[in-house]
């Protein structure tokens, strides 16, 4: 189970947005995703532990970069 927890006079506008939205059984939708092999293996590079591994798959790629949200 995911729990979340906004807190913060300045955050009521989330709370409310959160409250309609994900929190609502009613509007939420779950979904079935599944991964093949090479999406696997990419997702346990880019989000794995090792910084390893994700450092040489950003210099290898670097130069492929069309959109880059910094």
């Amino acid at each position: 189970m995911a729990v979340l927890i906004i807190a913060g006079e300045r955050q009521n506008g989330k709370r409310k947005e959160l409250r309609d939205t994900t929190l609502n059984m009613q509007n939420r939708t779950l979904i079935q995703v599944t991964m093949d092999a090479a999406a696997d293996d990419l997702f346990r590079i880019l989000m794995g532990d090792k910084a390893e591994p994700r450092r040489e798959f950003i210099e290898r790629h670097a130069l492929e970069v069309k959109n880059l949200d910094v």
